[in-house]
């Protein structure tokens, strides 16, 4: 009994509080470990505590890793998305045929250089000019 109640002793509560707080503020390497632990309430707690700390250190660090690697995937598939677009734009402005694309409302979003020299317009801004204006018609739904 007077084991169990020196090990007591040796868990200051403001050591714990301070165990906690780091742990709260992300410092997974602080442990309570009571020396001499035994198996009365004080000391399965602290080893609790502890193996609760290793524990949350190992899925931080996993999730650190996870997040990594997500964004280096992001980063080589952005950079594959641009250099994609980049030979579409390429190949779209170096055609011989005009290509229009419009939107719902009749919008001109997409034009190549030889649609734009075709109709022999200027000032035409993606996702304002009409196509009713470009053929001063009107567009048959």
């Amino acid at each position: 009994m007077a084991n169990a109640i020196q090990e007591r002793d040796q868990l200051d509560p403001r050591r714990l509080l301070a165990v906690l707080t780091a742990v709260k503020k992300g410092d997974f390497s602080v442990r309570v470990a009571i020396p001499g632990q035994g198996d009365d309430e004080v000391s399965v707690l602290a080893n609790t505590f502890d193996q609760m700390a290793r524990s949350l250190r190992a899925s931080h660090e996993e999730l650190a890793e996870i997040n990594r690697t997500l964004e280096r995937k992001v980063t080589e598939r952005t950079v594959a998305l641009h250099d994609a677009l980049a030979n579409l734009r390429t190949i779209m402005n170096n055609m011989v045929d005009g290509i229009m694309v419009v939107d719902e409302q009749y919008r001109v979003v997409l034009a190549n250089p030889a649609f734009i020299d075709m109709l022999a317009v200027e000032n035409v801004e993606f996702g304002v000019t009409s196509v009713n204006k470009l053929f001063a018609r009107e567009v048959v739904e």
